[in-house]
């Protein structure tokens, strides 16, 4: 707030203020933090399965949402491709578990995965954050 507030020439009880107003009448719902992985020296990579087996499928989602490296998981309905997130702190660690994966999992192929360059992790703000 402090920082805002001399952006717009204001004080930062005033800034918080405002902020509040804002939350309470609802156009502020809700915070999120962005991290920088790489600065942290840690990679992020996004793969994108195909599995077509619905019973093969659950099984595989329960072993990628339980899996230390896997940062995020998503699911798309009617749709038999399943995108996560691995976070390593070597990209040659990537290849590892890519054939770890392929090794439980036969039937399914990995159809693609990418670096992501700008890394970053969106968590909500606590609500306590500016009492």
């Amino acid at each position: 707030s402090v920082e805002l507030g001399k952006k717009l020439n204001m004080s930062a009880p005033a800034i918080i203020k405002r902020i509040k107003n804002l939350e309470k009448s609802g156009y502020i719902l809700k915070y999120s933090t962005f991290v920088n992985l790489s600065k942290l020296n840690k990679y992020q990579f996004v793969f994108f399965i195909q599995n077509k087996n619905l019973e093969n499928r659950s099984r595989l989602y329960l072993y990628l949402e339980s899996h230390p490296r896997v940062s995020f998981l998503l699911d798309y309905l009617g749709d038999p491709f399943i995108e996560f997130g691995i976070f390593v702190d070597n990209p040659y660690e990537v290849r590892e578990i890519e054939q770890e994966i392929e090794e439980t999992f036969p039937e399914n192929r990995i159809i693609d995965f990418f670096l992501v360059q700008e890394d970053f992790i969106s968590t909500g703000v606590p609500p306590c954050i500016f009492d």
